[in-house]
């Protein structure tokens, strides 16, 4: 199975957008405060892996369209994985509960 995967610095504006791929890593060297989700398809499974750099404690605001997603684990070089199924209305919607992996 082909899952097109996207990196994403914090750096730059993030857009989750499901045109683009189902797989998204986001690298953190900043805060994020602003994520948007965009071209979502129903039923699609989606992932999203953020991985903290050497420092951590960088917070990560989940956009509104990502429905019972998890804290993010803000230790450095730490790594939270969620899981997401696409909606009807466009959203993404936690399936399973997030992984954890400490350095």
């Amino acid at each position: 199975m082909n899952r097109p995967v996207k990196n994403l610095d914090s750096s730059f504006p993030i857009v989750f957008d499901g045109l683009e791929a189902v797989v998204w890593v986001v690298f953190l060297h900043n805060p994020v405060r602003q994520v948007s989700v965009k071209n979502i398809t129903p039923g699609v499974l989606y992932s999203i892996v953020v991985q903290q750099d050497e420092k951590g404690g960088y917070n990560f605001v989940w956009p509104s369209d990502a429905i019972n997603a998890p804290p993010i684990n803000t230790t450095p070089y730490g790594c939270t994985s969620a899981n997401f199924i696409g909606t009807a209305a466009g959203a993404l919607t936690s399936n399973t509960a997030a992984t954890w992996v400490q350095p």
